[in-house]
């Protein structure tokens, strides 16, 4: 990938090499550089340019790391990005950042006087790489982890940054247990970045229930800031699952009350119902008053005469009538 976030003539410095005041030697190659491009990202490489010793007076800096991760520095320090080599041509050295070149081949043992600057590795876009390794990303990894190592030791924020995003991103979109268990182990020989370990952690912690089961993970001796970090953000998750579940209960509890609440009303309304159906037998109040009035109309004081008057005392409605001393008097006369 090539980046466009550097002007155009400090990326044509990078390209020529031309007015360089010094080199970096690396492996034996010589990668010309100019100081005040490389010293104000990089305040190791200037303190040592600064220091008064060989390096100042050679106008020379030894880099301990393998060459084609040298050489991404350089460009990335020029262009503001960095390329990934071909999965062949990148070099997993066997010790950490700090230790001696693995190889230095200069015929006399002298440094090669070139300038490789634009002999730079293939980048990792290419189709060749990309169907060699479809299913391999451990190579690339290992350069982003190397890339991390050179950062951190010569104190190039950017490019710490840079690297540490594109590991991230890639275990985001292509997550692999096997792979995050390698690229820790190898983390933890190469580089002393505490940010690198701490986006670590969260990404072991994102996935920790399956990293739990691998016997390869659970055996590694990881750095004390990406345990902090995984124990961290474990605690975090924890604690808002608790939050999550306080907030279920309560969203849980007012569903009761309000199903409580509904209860009621169905209830009110079911004997509402009821008693709208329920059949009217009993006569109400006006029309008892009513039958009263008729039958006072019929029999009451006013008339002189009551049922007994008529039927006689002992005479009940639906019985044989007894007729009364008129009646009987009548009776005698016509006889």
């Amino acid at each position: 990938m090539a980046s466009t976030s550097m002007p155009s003539f400090i990326v044509e410095l990078w390209n020529s090499g031309d007015y360089s005041d010094f080199v970096l030697v690396c492996e034996g190659q010589r990668i010309n550089a100019h100081k005040a491009i490389v010293c104000t990202q990089s305040p190791v490489l200037a303190a040592c340019l600064r220091s008064g010793l060989k390096e100042t007076q050679e106008n020379a800096v030894d880099v301990n790391f393998a060459l084609s991760v040298c050489q991404q520095m350089v460009r990335f320090l020029y262009t503001g990005d960095y390329e990934v080599p071909l999965a062949e041509q990148i070099e997993i050295p066997p010790q950490s950042s700090g230790s001696q070149p693995l190889s230095v081949d200069g015929g006399d043992g002298a440094p090669k006087d070139a300038n490789t600057n634009t002999t730079l590795p293939q980048d990792s876009s290419s189709p060749n790489q990309d169907s060699a390794a479809k299913d391999n990303y451990l190579p690339s990894l290992y350069f982003h982890v190397q890339m991390n190592s050179i950062a951190d030791y010569y104190e190039i924020r950017a490019l710490s940054k840079s690297s540490r995003t594109r590991i991230h991103d890639h275990f985001i979109s292509k997550w692999s247990a096997r792979d995050f268990t390698e690229v820790v182990k190898k983390a933890s020989e190469f580089t002393g970045d505490k940010q690198f370990f701490k986006m670590i952690g969260s990404l072991a912690a994102t996935h920790i229930e399956e990293l739990g089961k691998s016997a390869d993970f659970v055996a590694l001796v990881l750095p004390d800031s990406m345990t902090a970090e995984i124990i961290s953000v474990c605690g975090q998750r924890l604690q808002k699952a608790k939050e999550d579940n306080m907030g279920l209960e309560a969203q849980l509890q007012a569903a009761r009350n309000e199903l409580k609440t509904a209860k009621i009303k169905i209830k009110a309304l079911e004997t509402e119902l009821q008693t709208t159906k329920a059949p009217n037998t009993r006569p109400n109040n006006s029309e008892e008053s009513t039958q009263r009035t008729s039958r006072t109309s019929v029999f009451g004081s006013n008339t002189g005469f009551s049922p007994n008057q008529v039927f006689g005392s002992s005479t009940s409605f639906g019985a044989t009538p007894r007729p009364s001393a008129w009646g009987q008097s009548r009776m005698i006369l016509a006889g």
